[in-house]
């Protein structure tokens, strides 16, 4: 069993600023009308999913953020955060959603899988959250599928 490491500056910012960009996207979803149910549910030790609600048609959606600080050079790659989300990661998604749709019984309900990656265009050796210019936020839907 590894033991876990400790966090350094660094990490914390990229917790700080990964919770950021999960508050901006919730935010902006109620705005929509979405109805979002919780958020960073875990399911065990097994995965996490970031945002779960239901858009304005009322289909079940599980959603991952991906947060970003880039320079104005790397903000032009559009796989700039979905590169992050591997084969490994989608498994964890889909098996805690499902687990989560059995848990509620829930599995005969529409449900689908978005990817939304929030970008900052920011100098990320700074490590400053405050000031931040409005992100670049990409919604993909049913980004995650094939299971």
């Amino acid at each position: 069993m590894k033991s876990p490491r400790p966090c350094n500056e660094a990490d914390l910012w990229k917790k700080r600023l990964g919770k950021l960009g999960e508050g901006l996207v919730a935010e902006g979803l109620r705005e929509k009308g979405w109805e979002i149910e919780v958020s960073n549910w875990r399911n065990g030790k097994k995965g996490e999913i970031d945002i779960i609600g239901r858009d304005p048609q009322g289909i079940q959606v599980f959603l991952e953020v991906k947060t970003r600080c880039l320079s104005r050079a790397e903000a032009g790659f559009q796989t700039a955060g979905f590169d992050a989300i591997t084969w490994k990661k989608k498994q964890k998604i889909v098996t805690s959603a499902r687990c989560y749709l059995a848990e509620r019984d829930l599995l005969k309900t529409q449900y689908r899988f978005d990817v939304v990656v929030v970008t900052f265009i920011c100098d990320p050796a700074k490590m400053d959250l405050e000031g931040l210019p409005e992100p670049i936020v990409t919604h993909v839907e049913q980004a995650i599928g094939g299971f």
